[in-house]
């Protein structure tokens, strides 16, 4: 069972070249604490992460990752301020904590550039049980 989450997680990341390394978009230090292995992200540091903008702003809470039975286009599930949504994995990007870190293993974060609290409010609300419909 694990070996099949691991496995599912990395096909996760290469398949939608997510396992990315700095994006260069932040110049602000985040508090993220992503590690990489093998030149990829773990998944099971994403649970719980925080989001945060191109400008270093905390802006919601990753929960969730979630894919199709056939393995399509991956779902984020976030909470702003309480409110549970849903959004491309896609929008999301990995980047250096510490812009200026040189350090062999940095820590990384999850950034959604563009994203404010309130934009991410304002999607639609999302329900484990029925999809994104409200």
């Amino acid at each position: 069972m694990i070996k099949a989450g691991v496995l599912a997680g990395t096909a996760l990341f290469v398949s939608y070249g997510i396992a990315m390394a700095d994006s260069g978009t932040s110049t602000h230090k985040l508090g993220g604490t992503l590690t990489m292995t093998n030149g990829m992200l773990r998944t099971s540091g994403l649970d719980g992460a925080t989001i945060y903008n191109n400008s270093g702003k905390d802006v919601g809470t990753l929960k969730n990752i979630l894919m199709s039975d056939s393995g399509g286009a991956p779902m984020a599930v976030a909470s702003a301020d309480g409110r549970m949504v849903s959004f491309p994995f896609s929008k999301l990007k990995f980047e250096k904590s510490d812009p200026k870190s040189t350090a062999k293993n940095p820590d990384y974060s999850v950034v959604y550039p563009g994203a404010t609290t309130a934009k991410l409010k304002a999607m639609p609300k999302f329900h484990y049980n029925n999809g994104t419909s409200d």
